[in-house]
């Protein structure tokens, strides 16, 4: 049996976008687990360890700096609610967010800092990674069971069409079994939905 080997412990993610880039955002998958920006100045209280060969894959909904948003859809008809105008002008700035890592190392009580910009132009997710367009299938998969408004319009197909490319295979040609796994459960949900 494999063991998993501690590699940070205690770790705290903040991310900063650029007001000049990104309008509005939504974390998606994580909401029971924000972290306020002060909280980072302070030891972590329990915060979860990392593990060698764990990724951790957080989604954003972002809005861009520049764009028209339409009002909130609400099941109650509001009067008053209009569509937002476009506060900020898109930046030529390419710093989309800055990124706050705080960890502990696993046999320390010591704490480090580290920053990072990320920057970059945009990727349409049709040019994104088959790694990314499988998590995002994933996400898109536990927003569509619980139900959630957002994805109300995204089929089983297309959720499996995302997904299918993200497949991988050992070196003996035989696919992964959790992606496997998933594939199917998407496929056989959309055998019963119709």
């Amino acid at each position: 049996p494999s063991k998993l080997i501690a590699i940070a412990k205690d770790v705290q993610l903040l991310v900063e976008f650029n007001p000049q880039r990104v309008a509005a955002y939504r974390l998606i998958g994580y909401a029971n687990q924000v972290l306020k920006s002060e909280d980072l100045d302070h030891d972590p209280v329990s915060a979860d360890d990392i593990v060698s060969g764990h990724t951790v894959t957080a989604f954003y909904e972002i809005v861009p700096a520049g764009a028209v948003m339409a009002a909130p859809k609400t099941r109650n008809g509001l009067k008053y609610q209009k569509p937002l105008e476009p506060q900020v002008v898109m930046s030529a700035s390419k710093e989309w967010l800055n990124l706050k890592l705080r960890h502990k190392h696993p046999e320390s009580d010591a704490t480090f800092l580290l920053e990072s910009v990320i920057e970059g132009e945009a990727t349409p997710w049709q040019k994104a990674t088959s790694d990314s367009q499988f998590a995002a299938a994933v996400a898109l998969f536990g927003m569509k069971l619980r139900g959630m408004d957002e994805v109300v319009d995204v089929s089983w197909d297309q959720l499996l069409e995302l997904a299918q490319p993200g497949l991988r295979y050992d070196s003996e040609g035989n696919p992964q079994q959790d992606r496997t796994e998933f594939i199917g459960m998407v496929s056989k949900l959309r055998s019963l939905s119709r």
